[in-house]
């Protein structure tokens, strides 16, 4: 049974690494749709400067065609950053789990090692108590 604890510790030992590498990956993605947004949030300001500046009709209407591009990039942009946020939360209730699963193994290991220690130090003691009697025994003979 010890053994079957043994792995059992390795496997929820890696399934929190793969869930730790998995949350830092979703984190990484989050941070660059956060610097995606603002890049398109400075993109917008400058293109508003522009057309508030353009004397040209032409220019404005240009301006404000990539102002349009940059808000339908930046709802993309709101709509992945929702789903990373989801997905990480998805990950740390799993890493949760995955920690309590781990954290169970080692006590029911820590228990078992405890177990064995007790019953070893019995074995022990009642070799030493049965060698103790025969020993009384050979006094009291002589």
């Amino acid at each position: 049974m010890t053994k079957t604890l043994v792995t059992l510790k390795k496997l929820a030992n890696r399934k929190v690494e793969d869930l730790e590498q998995n949350l830092a990956a979703v984190r990484q993605g989050i941070g660059q749709v956060k610097v995606a947004l603002v890049r398109n949030a400075e993109e917008m300001v400058r293109a508003g400067v522009q057309a508030a500046e353009g004397a040209d009709l032409m220019m404005m209407q240009a301006a404000q065609g990539f102002i349009q591009r940059l808000k339908v990039e930046r709802a993309k942009l709101d709509g992945l950053l929702a789903q990373g946020q989801a997905r990480e939360q998805d990950v740390l209730a799993a890493l949760r789990v995955a920690f309590m699963e781990r954290e169970r193994y080692d006590i029911l290991h820590q228990r078992r090692e405890a177990e064995r220690k007790k019953s070893l130090a019995k074995k022990a003691q009642d070799g030493l108590d049965e060698i103790g009697g025969r020993v009384g025994a050979a006094v009291e003979k002589t």
